[in-house]
This record gives C-alpha cells, sequence and structure tokens, in this order.
C-alpha cells in the first residue's frame, strides 16, 4: 500500500486532532504550536550556548566577521563567564534590534559613530524611551571597547548618551497594599482573565495562600521577585523566624538574613506545611506570574501597568522603611552602593516629609492683611520711602511735608490712612497759618496732594500694603480737582479738621 505520510513538526493534521477525545480542533492546534515555538526557542539557546562554548584562539575576527558571531565566540565567554542567561538573553535582543536596523547581519565594520548613532535614534522614531535606547547603546558600546581593545577594530567608540527623564519612582499606599493583599487572600480570585475555583493551588498550595505569602514576602524583605521564587522552604527558621536569602539569587551576589514579621511568619508558615515541596514558592512560567498579578491589581482597582508589577513593592518597602524607621534604612535595606540610587529610583518622595518642607521655610510677605496694618509705623516706613530714591534736598522736603500732614492728623500707622482726612489737614493749611507760617498757595496745597499720592502709591507697589491705602490713594490720584477748586466745591472740608 501507499507509505504513510508523516505529518510536518508543529502542526496536527485532522486524523490526529479527531483522535484527541474532548480536546478542542484549534485548541490542540495552538497547544502544539506554542510547544513547538517553545522548543525552537530552547534549541536556539542551546546553539547559542554551545557555540560560546567552543574555544576560537586561534581563529581572528575580520571586518566582515559578524556582530553576533564576534559576541558568542569572544566576548560572551570571555566577559560575560558566570553571568545570569539572562543578561546574555538581554544582549542577544540588543544585537537583533540592530541587525533589523540594518536589514542584514552586523558586522565589525559596523562599528563606527554614524551607525551606532543612528541605531539610537531609531529607537527614539519607534516610540521608545531615552533609557531603552541608552540600554542598547551601552550593550553595543561594551563589545566595541571590548573589540578595540583586543585590536579586532581601528576605531574606539565616541558614541554620547541620550538625556533621560528622570522620573519620580511611585510606591503603594498601604491602603493601596492592604487591598491588593485582601484580594490575593479571597478565595474567589482572578486567573488567566476568569474567575478560577476557590480551591486552586499551585504546585499543591492554595492560591489564597501562595499569593499572599509572596506579597508580604517581598513587602517585608524588599527583596526581588527573582530571588523571591529561588526562596527554599528550608531557608525559613520557624523558631527565629529569620528568613535567609542566598547569594547565589541576589542581584548583588551577597547573603542577606530578615526577620520576618508576626503577620508574615504565619502565612509563610501555613505556605511551607501546605505541601511537601523544596521551593517556597514554586512557579512554572514566569509571564504566567506577571500576567495573572495583573489580574489581582486589575481586580483591586489599582494601576496594572508595566511598572506596577512586584519591582513596585519593593519601592513600597523602601519608602515605608525610609519614613517609619529613620534615613538611610531603606538603602541598607536594598543593600545598594549609594544612597543616589536608592534615593533616585526607590524612595516616593510624595510620602517623605521632605515632601511638606515648604511649610517649614520662612514665608515672603505678598500682602499685608487688614488686621496686621496697626503694626506698621508710618514713621518707620518714611523712612524707607526716603532711603529708597536717595538723598537731595527737595526729596526730603516732600518727605517732611507728608509727616507733617500725618502728624497733623494723628497719624501714626497704616491703618490711620485716611484720604478724606489729609485733603481736609491741606484745605486748613489753605486758610490757617501753621508752624509759624502763612497760608500755603492753592498750588502749594497740589504739591502736598501729590507727595501723599506718590508715599501711597510706593505702599501699593513697593510694599503690597492694601486694605485702606486704596481709597486714600482714588482720592490723592492726578484724577483729583485742583485744592482750590476742590475747596470751593466743599465747604465742609475745614469742618473734617486737622490739629492746629
Amino acid at each position: 500500500m501507499f507509505p504513510s505520510k508523516s505529518p510536518k513538526p508543529g502542526l496536527v493534521g485532522p486524523r490526529k486532532g479527531r483522535a484527541l477525545i474532548g480536546a478542542d480542533h484549534r485548541l490542540a492546534q495552538a497547544s502544539v504550536f506554542l510547544c513547538a515555538r517553545a522548543l525552537s526557542r530552547a534549541q536556539e539557546g542551546m546553539a547559542i550556548m554551545a557555540s560560546v562554548a567552543i574555544c576560537s584562539a586561534s581563529g581572528s575576527f575580520g571586518p566582515e566577521t559578524t556582530l553576533r558571531d564576534f559576541f558568542n565566540r569572544a566576548y560572551c565567554r570571555l566577559k560575560l563567564s558566570g553571568k545570569s542567561i539572562n543578561t546574555k538573553r538581554l544582549y542577544d535582543v540588543t544585537l537583533r534590534n540592530f541587525d533589523n536596523y540594518l536589514g542584514r547581519p552586523a558586522t565589525l565594520a559596523d562599528l563606527n559613530d554614524d551607525t551606532v548613532t543612528a541605531h539610537i535614534g531609531w529607537y527614539i522614531d519607534r516610540g521608545r524611551s531615552p533609557r531603552t535606547g541608552n540600554k542598547a547603546r551601552d550593550q553595543l558600546l561594551a563589545v566595541w571597547r571590548f573589540a578595540a581593545r583586543k585590536r579586532f577594530v581601528d576605531e574606539w567608540p565616541d558614541v554620547e548618551p541620550l538625556p533621560e527623564y528622570k522620573r519620580t519612582p511611585t510606591a503603594w499606599t498601604p491602603e493601596q497594599f492592604s487591598r491588593l493583599v485582601t484580594i490575593a487572600s479571597s478565595p474567589v480570585m482572578v486567573s488567566s482573565g476568569r474567575i478560577k475555583h476557590p480551591h486552586a493551588t499551585i504546585y499543591g498550595v492554595p492560591t489564597t495562600i501562595w499569593w499572599p505569602a509572596l506579597l508580604l514576602t517581598i513587602y517585608d524583605t524588599g527583596i526581588r521577585i527573582g530571588a523571591a521564587l529561588q526562596l527554599r522552604c528550608s531557608d525559613y527558621s520557624p523558631e527565629t523566624k529569620r528568613l535567609h536569602v542566598r547569594a547565589e539569587s541576589q542581584k548583588t551576589r551577597a547573603d542577606q538574613d530578615f526577620i520576618l514579621s508576626e503577620q508574615t511568619a504565619k502565612v509563610v508558615e501555613t505556605c511551607i506545611a501546605s505541601a511537601d515541596r523544596e521551593l517556597l514558592f514554586p512557579c512554572a512560567f514566569r509571564y504566567s506570574l506577571y500576567y495573572r498579578f495583573k489580574c489581582l491589581l486589575r481586580k483591586a482597582g489599582l494601576p496594572h501597568g508595566r511598572l506596577d508589577k512586584f519591582h513596585r513593592i519593593r519601592k513600597t518597602t523602601a519608602t515605608m522603611a525610609e519614613l517609619h524607621v529613620g534615613p538611610g534604612t531603606a538603602q541598607r535595606l536594598l543593600d545598594h552602593s549609594s544612597p543616589r540610587l536608592t534615593n533616585d529610583h526607590y524612595l516616593d518622595q510624595s510620602m517623605l516629609p521632605t515632601a511638606a518642607i515648604a511649610e517649614k521655610l520662612p514665608r515672603p510677605v505678598l500682602k499685608t492683611e487688614i488686621h496686621d496694618l496697626v503694626a506698621l509705623s508710618l514713621d518707620s516706613l518714611l523712612l524707607d520711602y526716603s532711603m529708597s530714591f536717595g538723598g537731595g534736598s527737595s526729596r526730603k522736603s516732600v518727605v517732611n511735608r507728608v509727616k507733617r500732614l500725618f502728624e497733623q492728623c494723628g497719624m501714626t500707622s497704616v491703618a490711620d490712612l485716611d484720604g478724606a482726612r489729609l485733603l481736609a489737614a491741606i484745605a486748613v493749611r489753605m486758610q490757617r497759618p501753621h508752624d509759624y507760617k502763612p497760608p500755603i498757595s492753592a498750588l502749594v496745597a497740589d504739591d502736598y496732594r501729590q507727595a501723599c499720592r506718590r508715599f501711597v502709591e510706593w505702599l501699593i507697589g513697593n510694599r503690597g500694603i492694601l486694605g485702606p491705602t486704596l481709597e486714600a490713594f482714588s482720592l490723592l490720584s492726578d484724577h483729583h480737582p485742583p485744592m482750590a477748586r476742590y475747596l470751593a466745591e466743599n465747604p465742609d472740608l475745614l469742618a473734617i479738621g486737622g490739629a492746629e
């Protein structure tokens, strides 16, 4: 008979699909496709690791050598030895984007200032942030400097970084984090976009225990999610409530020990007793973990963007420690090398006392309220007024005229300013002798009024004093009629009086 044809890898034939009893054909196709893609990526990773292991010390690299080949055979083997697989993966992503930008495999000859600078701008044109472009620049320049140091290329890099935006770190408030843990402890939670069964488990641990234990552990310690997922059940001591974080799982490659709170210790002990296993928080796929955490945030009514994942809990711990324990605590807790790193990327300044520092600063006087006018002496203000325009006999005579009018009216403070009384005092001087001098003429009377007007205008413009000065200024303004006519039109002006 005819030989049977074997189906193509990664596909499921119709007969084989019908043989999947109780399974939907479309679901079977998608499952096999995902498995094939995962296998392909795994094979690609194994090929990269195999190429890294090949020692090519006797071989030489020329300008036509592809950048990926140089990275695998030289840079990765000599510079990234002992680094995590994720570090090599990020370099591989950068090299792949460089190839996509050029439209061909990049070579060592492409390591020049013009090409690399244009490639960084390519990230901005695609809507990426300056930090993303600078990250690609840092990785490309690291490979470039290594190649120049080994004299595989002649030119050294001189590519300026992009100016970055300094964003303020954002932490969860205690009320927000309490809401998140409450939703995580709820028997009905969102999982994979659907309401899951109340008795769902993760590797034998009920989700109502697994999630609160993970969130509270990160909150008490401030460790990264990668280190939290590598914790073992043996790392926790129930007697002392001490949690040991091994250096192998830390980004800083240093051991750390933490004393958990009573609340967290109780949940962690329940989590350990739920199932027999090695890891404290076993998790098969990191992607599904992030997606389910996003569903938790959405159900709790909290922001669930890219910057609102597990690392925001680490920022919350740092901010709360700095606020409630003391300055410098966050840096020691997070094991940072400098306080600047902690302040710039982990401390939510809106929750720290520095956010309210403006209340402790001396406040500038913008305007004087009416109830504060009594404390302002007219004599001191006149002295400041005379010093504001320097010396000169004419200026001094103007100030003396205003001072004599104030004394005549009995005005000692700004609260006593009254335009009508000042005009009455000028009118009295026009009709009666004062200070052993004859009555003043109408022209001199207008000069008195102008002198008072300038002083009141100076109070408003230079001292910001409002209130009664506005009324005085309106009566003494340039639109006021001459004093002779004003006195003829207001014969009762003399009745207002003025001390003789």
